[in-house]
């Protein structure tokens, strides 16, 4: 009798200590979210319920959050995290997917994957590709300012000087540019929000750095079509099985947010070439893709 009454304890405390976990998808129309999402949910050994706040109500994810009441949320894009933020900030929550997670209200129960990637890495592979660039501008806001910091204490450390050009909202234009990339041999885009609210500004940007032949670097394909030399982007499906990692380690004294884990690589040799860029050829073989 004993021995039944031990089992059955045991059992009991095992299924007690068993987190709910609920997961919070932005919208699981976007692609970058879906990849995430699907490797998340096939690698978690857990059992989880999921939401798409993108087709719900305000007072629907209230209530749906109040009734589940879950452990431990993963959220998916920063619609998704602030939701959870907003009705459950006690509770543990994770995030991937999002541009510079760091302007977003936190506890010390926040967790998460960065969508930007380490900053030394993408300067080491630059520096490795491109040896003769030891100039690369960017363009930075209040937003991302700590982003730029990190970048130039960085590139001192490889040989790179950082020449930052900071830009302010509804006063910037294009020809403050000119005098700026006079200066650089490169220009590295980051997700930076006062700039990308004027879309004809980036644009207008972006042309003036492939008339003047400068090498181009950014974070998504989208940025070939602007020329773009070099792609360097967080594999979102490598991010969803880090976050399934991160929760069932049950580890909540490492490293609160980790880089990216994984990597897309795109280099765009047509261009490289039309500009006469010299690249080391014995790095092509690391690329997911090379346009030709």
């Amino acid at each position: 009798m004993k021995i039944v009454l031990t089992v059955i304890l045991l059992f009991l405390s095992l299924f007690a200590e068993t987190p709910k976990v609920v997961v919070i998808n932005s919208n699981d129309k976007l692609e970058k979210y879906s990849d995430s999402y699907l490797a998340f949910k096939d690698d978690f050994e857990g059992n989880f319920s999921t939401i798409v706040v993108s087709d719900m109500k305000s007072r629907e994810i209230k209530e749906y959050l109040y009734d589940e009441y879950p452990d431990i949320i993963y959220t998916i894009g920063s619609q998704a995290y602030q939701y959870a933020h907003l009705y459950t900030p006690e509770k543990e929550i994770y995030f991937s997917s999002i541009v510079n997670w760091k302007r977003l209200p936190t506890t010390p129960k926040t967790f998460g994957v960065s969508h930007e990637l380490h900053s030394e890495m993408q300067l080491t592979l630059i520096k490795t590709l491109f040896p003769e660039i030891k100039k690369i501008g960017v363009v930075y806001s209040r937003y991302t300012e700590d982003l730029i910091n990190e970048f130039q204490e960085r590139g001192k450390n490889l040989g790179i000087e950082i020449v930052a050009h900071r830009v302010f909202e509804g006063t910037s234009d294009i020809s403050e540019f000119h005098s700026f990339m006079d200066n650089i041999e490169a220009l590295t885009v980051i997700p930076e929000p006062t700039l990308f609210r004027k879309e004809s500004l980036l644009k207008e940007v972006l042309t003036l750095a492939k008339k003047r032949e400068l090498a181009i670097f950014s974070y998504h394909k989208l940025f070939l079509d602007y020329g773009a030399v070099l792609i360097i982007s967080a594999d979102n499906q490598t991010t969803g099985r880090q976050i399934s990692a991160m929760i069932s380690s049950r580890d909540r004294d490492g490293e609160k947010v980790q880089y990216p884990a994984g990597t897309n690589l795109i280099f765009n040799k047509r261009v490289a070439d039309n500009i006469g860029l010299e690249y080391n050829p014995v790095l092509l073989y690391m690329f997911n893709e090379i346009v030709e």
